[in-house]
């Protein structure tokens, strides 16, 4: 790439920011020491290599758009700052906080075939409604995505992240055609702690905090990969942690993980109008769990439909006595166990 395509902060920073001590400390997230210097001009960037800002790499301003660009080692790789934004063709990795980062009232944003990898949350949306994040890579970050208020996922894939793949905070987000490859929880790598944020501990593919979230569509893996540099916990994995109300999973979920304790669907709290109807592959191990579900809660008005094989519990030791709805175990298509 030409030097004149290269934009510079000529701001030091370790290799891999989101895993230094120091660097995190000065999270725009927590303690901030506020943003550095902005990537111009804001309102059209192209073929341009942004890196070492302390701070943003590039901010759309004013109906920004942004195409085939790089955004590397800043604090924040692009941050869609305006409404109706676009970043289409990019790459942004190994950025400290987030690759890319959907500013609050940041309405009608989008993003097409974007790849973003290396960060602690890789696609953050802080509160922009309506945004929409088309085909790409999401990946080898803390958290994939928090994404919120109405945002859609179509056909993205989001694979080796260390603690989420997606977790959707915001009312009514959705993953439509997505692929979570879901990795082993590590020993570095398993905590999730930002002031203001969700706080995680483990490994969970798809995590549910904001109400009338969906999943349709598209498959959720458990695999049995790790990055080289990392060292296997002994647990096992979540495919589904549901902490909200109104969702609807159809999906496929696939046990490849080879461990026991694996999770199809863990189901915590008071919860109602859950609709889940889901093709489920392995899960053959002892322990195994399709369904986990809290003895003491309450769950109203749920439907919950899970195709699958070889089960090793009966259905009876799934369900919580103040249960309402209906939940079915099928074998091909015949039921094997129903409970209302």
């Amino acid at each position: 790439m030409a030097a004149s395509n290269i934009i510079d902060g000529h701001q030091p920073m370790p290799n891999v920011l989101w895993s230094n001590e120091a660097e995190c400390a000065l999270s725009a997230f927590g303690a901030s020491t506020g943003h550095g210097v902005l990537a111009k001009p804001e309102v059209y960037v192209t073929g341009k290599t942004v890196q070492n800002f302390r701070g943003d790499g590039i901010r759309t301003t004013s109906d920004g758009r942004v195409s085939s660009v790089t955004s590397r080692s800043n604090h924040v790789g692009i941050r869609l700052g305006s409404s109706d934004s676009l970043l289409v063709a990019s790459t942004a990795y190994n950025n400290r906080d987030c690759n890319v980062w959907v500013a609050k009232d940041a309405g009608n944003c989008q993003i097409h075939s974007v790849h973003a990898y290396g960060s602690r949350i890789s696609v953050y949306n802080e509160g922009g409604s309506e945004f929409q994040y088309v085909g790409g890579t999401i990946a080898d970050s803390l958290i994939g995505t928090i994404c919120n208020d109405q945002s859609t996922f179509i056909g993205v894939t989001l694979k080796q992240n260390t603690v989420v793949d997606a977790l959707l905070r915001g009312g009514n987000c959705q993953l439509l055609g997505c692929t979570l490859n879901v990795q082993r929880e590590t020993v570095e790598h398993n905590e999730f702690r930002i002031p203001g944020l969700p706080e995680v501990v483990g490994k969970i593919g798809a995590y549910f905090v904001g109400g009338g979230g969906a999943i349709r569509g598209g498959s959720i893996n458990l695999l049995d990969w790790i990055h080289p540099q990392n060292t296997k916990s002994g647990r096992a994995s979540t495919a589904v942690f549901i902490d909200a109300d109104d969702c609807t999973i159809e999906t496929k979920i696939v046990d490849q993980d080879n461990i026991d304790s694996s999770v199809a669907f863990c189901l915590m709290g008071k919860r109602k109008g859950l609709n889940i109807d889901t093709q489920c592959v392995g899960f053959h191990e002892e322990t195994d769990e399709l369904l986990q579900m809290d003895p003491a809660a309450t769950y109203i008005n749920c439907d919950i439909t899970l195709r699958c094989a070889g089960l090793y519990r009966k259905l009876s030791s799934y369900i919580p006595e103040r249960f309402t709805g209906v939940i079915r175990i099928k074998d091909g298509g015949r039921s094997v166990e129903e409970r209302n």
